[in-house]
């Protein structure tokens, strides 16, 4: 475990993680510490040696500029939430141009000051980072207990590429 305080600034922070002989499962993860002293995730991505190999160099983006989750009350109106399920791959989110980062695993944010009242596009860019095998993912944007946008893994035909989904909030 190492501090990083000095390293992530506000904003998109490019990211270079490399590995080597790694014989047993291992785990990156940039979390930040909150106001309240709870651990929020920003960035986790699990290497197993069978579907990430033992050896290898991932370049990423670790968005750091959200209050953290605890900080609001999760039943509040205005809670806008991010959820990211990936295997198998890295996916890069931007929302009405903004980015919200790379994802790896299951995360999830606030991304209240993303949206905008009417017409917002989510930009989901998906990548395989090793293997043949296809990534799979899903993505929900969650108004509360209301589904604003989804978009799942099956609409993922190949290695790599981009889709849009419009959505009104």
């Amino acid at each position: 475990m190492r501090t990083i305080n000095d390293l992530l600034l506000q904003g998109s922070n490019p990211v270079r993680i490399g590995w080597s002989n790694v014989r047993q499962g291992a785990e990156v993860a940039v979390s930040r510490i909150s106001d309240a002293g709870s651990p929020e995730l920003l960035f986790r991505y699990r290497i197993d040696g069978v579907l990430r190999p033992t050896s290898g160099v991932l370049s990423v983006a670790i968005v750091r500029d959200d209050p953290p989750l605890e900080a609001r009350n999760a039943s509040a109106e205005g809670l806008l939430r991010l959820s990211t399920l990936v295997a198998r791959g890295l996916i890069q989110l931007t929302l009405n141009g903004r980015p919200l980062g790379d994802y790896a695993s299951l995360e999830k944010r606030d991304i209240s000051s993303y949206l905008h009242k009417g017409r917002n596009t989510l930009k989901v860019v998906w990548s395989k980072d090793f293997g043949s095998s296809i990534p799979s993912a899903e993505i929900r944007l969650t108004a509360g207990e209301e589904l604003l946008a989804r978009w799942a893994g099956p609409r993922l035909w190949s290695l790599s590429g981009t889709d849009y989904v419009n959505f009104w909030y």
